[in-house]
Parts: C-alpha cells; sequence; structure tokens
C-alpha cells in the first residue's frame, strides 16, 4: 500500500509539473509585449510613448482623443492605453505605429464609424484579421492584438498589396527578428521618460545632419551616429532632451569629447528665435576648440571655407548662434537658405543648456516630411538640447562632470 501510494504522490508531482509548464508556455505565447516584435530590429528610429499620455494635459492630440477613452478600462476604442505605443521608421524610409489591442470587436466598430465619416476606407475583416485604408495614405492592418499603421503608400493597388503583404510578414515576427533583439532597444530602455526617443542621424531631416553629428570623425555614417533623448511637449513646442552616442567605439569617444566643448549658454536664446528664422543652433564654445570639430565635418566645414566665416568663429570665446532663414517648401522644391553666425556678448543665464538646435516646423516642412517627426501634429516649433552631464559624487560633494 505505501508503494501505491508513493506512485501516487510521484504521479500528482509530475501531472504538477507539467501543468505548470503547460502554463508558462501559453502564457509565453499569449504575452501583450509581442506586438513590440512588429517593430523590426533594423529600424532608423524608434519612438515610444507611454499611452496615457495621449490624454495628459498636455498632449497635443487630448482633445481628439479624449471623447473616445473609456477612463474605467484605460483603454481608447479597443487599444489597451496600459501598453506603450512605438512609431519606427524602416530602414527604407517607411514609417509605421506599432500599437496593443485588448478589444477586437470594438475596434472593428471604431474602424466602421470612422469609415462613414470618409476617414478610413475599404474597412475588411475575416476570422484572422481586420484591413483598412486611413487618409488614403497610411495602411491599417490588426492581427492577434496586433495593430499596425504604416505609410505613406502611393495610390496604387500594386503597392498596397505589396506593402500589406509586408506588414503580415511584420507581425508574425518574433523577439529574434524585431526590435527586442537589437541594441537600439536596450539603449531605448535606459531612458526613463513617458516618452522616448532613439534615432539614427540619418533618420533625422537631411538639414539637420551635420548639426547632429558635429565632433564625429571625418567621413562618419550619420547612421553609426543615434540620437538617445527624452521627448515632452508643452505650448506647441516639441522638447527633445538628449546626447549623441554611438555603437562605434571610436566614433562614441569622439562624441563625448564633443559633448565637453559646450558650456552653459548665458543668453536667453529664446528672445533671438524669431518665428520668422528656419532654425537655430545656440552654444557657448571656444572658437579654436569648436573649428577643430567643424573641420572633421564635410558640409560645415565647406560651409565655413566658402563664406569665409572661419576667423569669426575661430575668435569666439563665448555664446554664438548660427542663424538659418528662408523656407523649405513642403514640396521639398529648390529652397535658398541664409546663414548668420553672431557672435554674442556674455548674457546673465547661470545654468543654461549647453547646446540648443531649434526648428520652426512651418518654415521647415519640406525637411520634417518624411521622416518620423512628420507623426507630430498641432508642433510649431522642434528644440533639441543636449542633456546636462550628470552630477557625480566627488569628496562627499557634488560636482558636473
Amino acid at each position: 500500500m505505501r508503494m501505491v501510494y508513493s506512485k501516487l504522490a510521484n504521479l500528482k508531482n509530475t501531472c504538477c509539473i507539467m501543468i505548470a509548464a503547460l502554463t508558462m508556455i501559453v502564457l509565453a505565447g499569449c504575452t501583450k509585449s509581442n506586438y513590440v516584435d512588429s517593430v523590426p530590429a533594423n529600424s532608423k528610429a524608434v519612438l515610444s510613448v507611454n499611452a496615457m499620455e495621449l490624454i495628459d494635459e498636455n498632449s497635443p492630440v487630448k482633445t481628439i482623443v479624449l471623447p473616445f477613452v473609456n477612463k474605467d478600462r484605460k483603454s481608447l476604442k479597443g487599444i489597451d492605453l496600459t501598453k506603450d505605443i512605438y512609431a519606427f521608421e524602416t530602414v527604407d524610409g517607411m514609417l509605421g505605429l506599432s500599437i496593443y489591442v485588448n478589444d477586437r470587436n470594438e475596434l472593428l466598430d471604431f474602424f466602421q464609424r470612422l469609415q462613414t465619416v470618409g476617414v478610413m476606407n475599404e474597412v475588411a475583416e475575416n476570422d484572422e484579421e481586420i484591413t483598412a485604408i486611413a487618409s488614403e495614405h497610411w495602411l491599417v492592418n490588426y492581427v492577434n492584438n496586433r495593430l499596425l499603421v504604416m505609410g505613406p503608400v502611393v495610390n496604387s493597388a500594386t503597392e498596397r498589396d505589396l506593402m500589406q503583404e509586408r506588414m503580415r510578414n511584420m507581425m508574425a515576427q518574433t523577439v529574434e527578428d524585431g526590435i527586442r533583439s537589437s541594441d537600439m532597444w536596450t539603449y531605448l530602455n535606459n531612458v526613463d521618460a513617458p516618452v522616448k526617443l532613439i534615432a539614427q542621424a540619418s533618420a533625422l531631416p537631411d538639414e539637420l545632419v551635420s548639426a547632429f553629428t558635429i565632433g564625429a570623425p571625418r567621413g562618419t555614417d550619420p547612421s553609426d551616429v543615434l540620437l538617445r533623448a527624452e521627448v515632452e511637449y508643452e505650448d506647441s513646442v516639441l522638447m527633445i532632451e538628449g546626447d549623441m552616442f554611438s555603437y562605434n567605439p571610436n566614433i562614441d569617444q569622439a562624441l563625448k569629447e564633443t559633448a565637453e566643448v559646450y558650456q552653459p549658454i548665458t543668453v536667453k536664446w529664446e528672445k533671438m528665435m524669431a518665428d520668422t528664422l528656419l532654425a537655430g543652433i545656440f552654444m557657448n564654445v571656444d572658437g579654436e576648440k569648436f573649428v577643430e570639430l567643424l573641420n572633421r565635418n564635410k558640409t560645415l566645414g565647406s560651409m565655413l571655407i566658402s563664406t569665409n566665416r572661419y576667423d569669426r568663429i575661430k575668435g569666439n570665446k563665448g555664446d554664438m548662434a548660427f542663424l538659418f532663414s528662408g523656407k523649405i517648401a513642403e514640396n521639398n522644391g529648390e529652397h535658398d537658405i541664409h546663414t548668420s553666425i553672431l557672435n554674442l556678448p556674455k548674457g546673465s543665464e547661470k545654468d543654461g543648456e549647453r547646446l540648443v538646435i531649434a526648428v520652426n516646423v512651418e518654415n521647415a516642412a519640406g525637411a520634417v516630411a518624411g521622416t518620423f517627426l512628420s507623426w507630430v501634429n498641432r508642433v510649431k516649433k522642434i528644440v533639441f538640447t543636449l542633456k546636462k552631464p550628470e552630477l557625480k559624487k566627488e569628496d562627499g560633494k557634488d560636482q558636473q562632470d
């Protein structure tokens, strides 16, 4: 009898282990984070947004989305607001959104309602997926709690079919194929902010690439320089605070050394950034050191030689501004941009930013179009500031690097 009990006990333990293992397998296969894997591992840029930020007081889309939000369920017409939303740019320049859905039927009903008012077209469903077209040029695909939006695509049935097939393949990706397998994902998760960004310099508007690669060794490919930042929105201004880095140790070291050249700005740069300007770059540098950095940059170095501004920059000992006037049309036609370089008297600011790159979006519509920045509506100005060096303790005191 003791042997029978012993066998029964062993059988019970074995069954428990099998049930536990099966439960883990099922849970792993159904994990909500799988929607993240739709984002390609080789993406040029990824923007992660805490979905609850969409209804935050400062959200640029609050008034649009709030009527559709179920606060008790923390959902927006089937979209789970407890999960991050990921915007991304693919290696070939396509833009995408990856979203987790917790109610398929509610999402479908919402799409059908949008179709009646002309916002969406060709809403279709079967047992496996929901497809639609939004605003003529954006394809929408839902499969197994994953919602993927991609575009823009030309108004061609062939192009749309090819993109839909590509989207289906992306939504079938596993962790080995998606962004979670990349170094970019690791760096993105190291940024502690509700809205965070990591992007190759090559994903930025062409007109800004040179500014963000200052100090990189001559001949550096912009895809080897990355921007890591946290993002906020307030009063029609998209504020991006971060730093530049590289997976390449030599490039990364050069970028770190460049960051040390910038000192706190003492002037109120906002007063100089008129709405009529295209862009402005503001800094506080020793001109001799800064010229060495500019000479590594083929585009900016050529500009200095062609405009005879070398001596003015080299002789600078403090605040300096590069002001760009003109307008880049939305059709990306020819544009005439004038550059002014100003050596500024010392101001009264005690702890200003060390580097500011500001862009008036309305004047730079053509530059922003076709980049990940074009996702952002209602933004009049984009302002990048170099992240201040973290405090470190030395001899019992907090000091800056």
